[in-house]
């Protein structure tokens, strides 16, 4: 472990596994507010009500953290209750360009 902290931040492994975990963060945000905007415009069924308690519990945690302890590092736990909203955002992207490959095949 001693290679991950190097002076300055210079190693190599340090900054994969800085990039890599920025990218995956960003990805499960991304897909959230997919998720999201589809349940807001109605497009996901009311089957997935569940959906909007990690959302509040992920926008309560923000709010909260942001106000009384004012440090970011404290965000990233509820990032761990976006992966399920991510997941359904994710499924519904690939269903759409699924659909759409399959509707270019038809004609």
């Amino acid at each position: 472990m001693r290679i991950i902290y190097v002076k300055d931040g210079e190693s190599k492994l340090y900054k994969f596994i800085r990039y890599g975990s920025v990218l995956i963060v960003w990805t499960i945000f991304l897909f959230s507010i997919i998720c999201t905007l589809l349940y807001l415009i109605g497009k996901l069924s009311i089957d997935e009500n569940y959906l909007l308690y990690a959302v509040i519990f992920f926008i309560g945690g923000f709010i909260f953290h942001t106000f009384w302890e004012t440090k970011a590092q404290y965000v990233y736990q509820y990032t761990a209750s976006l992966i399920p909203v991510a997941s359904v955002g994710l499924y519904k992207v690939m269903d759409f360009i699924w659909n759409r490959i399959e509707s270019l095949r038809s004609k």
